[in-house]
């Protein structure tokens, strides 16, 4: 059984310091818009089919002295990044403690759900990028967020906090961005069931919030829309041996896929009424070495995955029963440990940050097909520290 990404993360944190202390230099110099993919999120992906982003944002999980964002500009014809020579700090002061994930949020805001125990609000100059903290931020969560996500109306935000098995709620100030607490809400059905909160997706209809809950399975929650409180629904089991790290969700609603953290992808079909998940005959469809982290396209018609171990990418279309089907010589390199995948907003191409580097970020173009296609012309100026998530504007 693989361990989830963030007893991984902090397996490399302490061995990190193991090998600084013997003098091992340089370890560290290697590694809507209301839907986020990071560590452990499954981007609910209502972004793409718009118009082109102008910026893209990334979490750097670990720098010298805290946590950052850095901002880089977006080619719209190539997909290329160029950094902006900006990088703005998320207040959180050690190494464990910066942004495992981000979201964009109505336009003109920026969130950070950092390990440490907390969340980082900017709102975003729409015409340079940079970011500017919000009165109150950072804001307290549960412990160890790893994973956030909005509703589709930029309502609400929820926190998956997978050290105290819970997730976090707020309510978005409109007008300033600032967040109001709603509530703290078991990861299943009460606390004994909870499993740890690893990842979230959001129903595109704002009805139902789904959490990834490692070898829980997935817990279903219904969401208010007046007052954005969760309602336990039901708790779904793993397949024998895996461990659930993230979800996403088609364009329709319709069907679900959850990236299962050993080698393959849990296919189920969606209630639309009830938000019940149904387990697909088909699943679950083998992906490479320990899928982490995956995305819907816009259309509805293609799912992304990235593989943690085996470094790669694997491109699917959805047949006509929800079932993934891996297209021919849809497969991709990916640097060194995926850690998030993501649309930009016009759905012509997909990011990932891989968290040891080589590349920081990896940029594709989605060809005629609907699988990945390496970018030739990918970054320009990248200068990143564990590269943990990434979302546009």
């Amino acid at each position: 059984m693989r361990r989830p990404f963030y007893r991984f993360l902090a397996f490399l944190i302490t061995s990190t310091f193991a090998l600084l202390s013997v003098g091992c230099g340089g370890f560290f110099s290697q590694r809507t818009d209301t839907c986020g993919s990071g560590f452990f999120t499954s981007n609910c992906n209502t972004n793409g089919g718009g118009t082109a982003s102008k910026f893209a944002f990334v979490a750097n999980f670990q720098n010298a002295t805290s946590g950052s964002v850095s901002v880089f500009t977006i080619d719209s014809t190539t997909g290329a990044l160029t950094s902006t020579g900006s990088s703005f700090s998320t207040g959180t002061t050690t190494l464990t403690n910066g942004p495992a994930s981000l979201i964009t949020v109505l336009g003109k805001y920026l969130y950070t759900a950092n390990d440490g125990g907390s969340i980082s609000a900017f709102t975003i100059n729409t015409s340079t990028g940079a970011l500017s903290a919000i009165s109150g931020s950072p804001f307290p969560a549960g412990t160890n967020p790893n994973s956030i996500i909005a509703d589709p109306s930029g309502k609400f935000i929820y926190t998956a906090n997978s050290g105290s098995r819970d997730i976090t709620a707020y309510s978005i100030t409109s007008t300033t961005g600032a967040l109001v607490p709603i509530g703290t809400f078991s990861a299943g059905a009460n606390a004994l069931s909870a499993g740890q909160a690893v990842g979230l997706a959001i129903h595109p209809s704002g009805n139902f919030l789904y959490v990834s809950l490692d070898t829980a399975g997935i817990a279903v929650f219904s969401v208010d829309q007046s007052t954005g409180i969760l309602t336990f629904l039901s708790q779904i089991s793993p397949q024998p041996g895996a461990a659930i790290q993230s979800i996403t969700i088609n364009k329709a609603g319709t069907f679900a896929y959850a990236a299962d953290g050993v080698a393959g992808v849990e296919e189920f079909s969606i209630n639309t009424s009830t938000g019940a998940l149904t387990l697909l005959s088909s699943s679950p469809v083998a992906a490479g070495g320990v899928p982490i982290v995956l995305t819907a396209d816009s259309t509805g018609t293609h799912v992304y995955v990235a593989n943690q171990t085996s470094n790669n990418v694997f491109s699917y279309g959805i047949l006509t029963d929800g079932s993934l089907s891996l297209l021919s010589g849809g497969t991709v390199s990916a640097g060194s440990s995926p850690s998030s995948i993501a649309i930009d907003t016009s759905g012509k191409f997909v990011y990932v940050t891989n968290f040891n580097g080589n590349p920081d970020i990896s940029v594709y173009t989605i060809d005629s097909s609907g699988k990945l296609v390496v970018s030739t012309n990918a970054t320009s100026g990248v200068t990143l520290a564990n590269a943990a998530s990434i979302a546009f504007l």
